[in-house]
């Protein structure tokens, strides 16, 4: 249903973001590898995008960290899934440097709880997973 809806824009889908629920879980589970895993097939460029809940929390209690609350990883030579950075060559930069500030705004505005993913669709299907709301 989501390919579906962005293929008929002509958009595709690239990537996948995570979040993993415990607090101390900085890992790329088997779960997110197996969801990236599905994209990276119709897609080799894929990324995955992980949120590193310490930064998150760092960011929402000081607000002034400009580094990223996402660690990247990609598929490597052997096709495993790799923390960009980890070798020490390439890191994740934000290009826009408001980013965190726009997340802050998010989240000490409650704008976040306006956000419905999918799985927020699949409990209640009048729920709009879209969002076509959101940033108006």
């Amino acid at each position: 249903m989501i390919e579906e809806y962005y293929c008929d824009k002509g958009l595709s889908i690239v990537g996948y973001f995570h979040a993993n629920e415990g607090f101390e879980d900085s890992e790329l589970g088997n779960v997110a590898k197996n969801i990236a895993d599905h994209i990276y097939r119709y897609f080799p460029q894929a990324a995955v995008l992980l949120l590193d809940n310490k930064k998150f929390e760092a960011l929402s209690k000081e607000g002034k960290d400009r580094s990223p609350v996402m660690q990247l990883y990609t598929k490597d030579a052997s096709r495993s899934w790799k923390l960009v950075g980890s070798d020490g060559i390439i890191r994740l930069k934000i290009k826009e440097p408001s980013a965190n500030i726009v997340l802050l705004d998010y989240i000490s505005s409650g704008k976040w709880k306006d956000i419905i993913d999918f799985d927020d669709h699949l409990d209640d299907i009048s729920k709009d997973w879209v969002n076509t709301e959101l940033f108006n």
